[in-house]
């Protein structure tokens, strides 16, 4: 285990300028104003309801795929209507803070981990300026985007946090999380693989068949009348999967003013970023499989669970989200 040392203090400090820029952004650029298909996802489904003549009508409603793509975010679109409710009004800025506010809950778990473990702050240094890129700055008021991208990284972190650490009734909250992040994003359904994996590692059975029919059922009922998106390609790739995943890790250096150099500058950053998550996943895994054979009673285990499972969905995510995009 590292120890804490002289560069604790600067090291937060650092940390919290990416925090800082991305809050004072927020703040100063997220109005009350539609950001492109916005008004069509949300209004339209707010007004629907509002019509619906039953329960069942407005489930279906909150159910319904995006009209112009093949989106299913029932929670997002409950969200907004809650908003509706206690404030007579859509508001899109209250809707786009909470997506926003996802990050901060990854970025907690991440700090949880290092300092359960007590690992030096230093390697916590790049997760702030990962987490908080500004890269993608119009996600960050583009309500479809933040309430999509943002909530499922965390909501997967929280169902296997649930999983790692055995308390009582935490595989109901992870079963009830799971079902949550399975409908806020279709990305989120990935976290039942490494939940599977956990649940096979922990010797859970049990809990494990009851993760198997909850994820068939989120399956099931999320491709209920599928209709693949008109406007978005299928055609799968795994180079393009992979070079658009190297292309992503490196976009926070990405000099948008000189095209010429963004692929470069990308591509350099983001392989480094790459090796050294595989070079730390390793470490981490071997660590873990030490500790095997106590793993009910090793905290240090269980901590390595969470976060290797974790960084293993989020990586899921990440990839498949690239899945017939474009990044030439």
């Amino acid at each position: 285990m590292y120890k804490y040392n002289t560069l604790k203090y600067p090291t937060i400090l650092l940390g919290i300028i990416p925090i800082l820029f991305f809050i004072y952004y927020v703040w100063q650029f997220t109005i009350n104003v539609p950001f492109l298909d916005d008004s069509l996802y949300y209004t339209k489904c707010l007004v629907d309801v509002e019509n619906s003549k039953s329960v069942v009508d407005s489930f279906w409603i909150f159910m319904k795929q995006h009209t112009i793509t093949e989106h299913r975010t029932p929670v997002s679109k409950f969200t907004a209507w809650l908003i509706y409710q206690f404030t007579g009004k859509f508001d899109y800025v209250i809707l786009a803070h909470l997506g926003n506010l996802a990050l901060f809950g990854m970025l907690f778990l991440f700090w949880r981990f290092f300092r359960k473990t007590q690992t030096n702050l230093l390697y916590f240094l790049p997760i702030p300026f990962l987490i908080f890129q500004m890269q993608t700055y119009e996600n960050q008021f583009w309500t479809i985007c933040n309430w999509t991208y943002y909530p499922i990284g965390l909501l997967q972190m929280v169902v296997l946090y649930f999983l790692s650490y055995q308390k009582k009734n935490n595989l109901l909250y992870a079963a009830l999380t799971a079902i949550l992040v399975t409908f806020t994003f279709s990305n989120g359904m990935f976290v039942f693989l490494p939940v599977g994996l956990v649940l096979l590692y922990q010797k859970r059975y049990k809990a494990l068949g009851i993760f198997i029919v909850i994820g068939l059922a989120c399956v099931a009922l999320y491709f209920s009348n599928y209709k693949p998106s008109p406007i978005a390609p299928h055609e799968f790739s795994i180079s393009n999967l992979l070079v658009g995943f190297v292309l992503m890790l490196g976009a926070y250096v990405d000099v948008q003013s000189y095209h010429q150099y963004t692929i470069f500058t990308s591509t350099i950053c983001g392989l480094i970023i790459l090796l050294l998550m595989t070079y730390g996943g390793f470490i981490l895994l071997g660590k873990y499989f030490k500790n095997e054979r106590d793993y009910l009673k090793n905290a240090e285990t269980q901590h390595f669970m969470f976060i290797v499972s974790s960084m293993i969905v989020l990586c899921m995510s990440a990839v498949f989200s690239l899945h017939g995009r474009t990044w030439f």
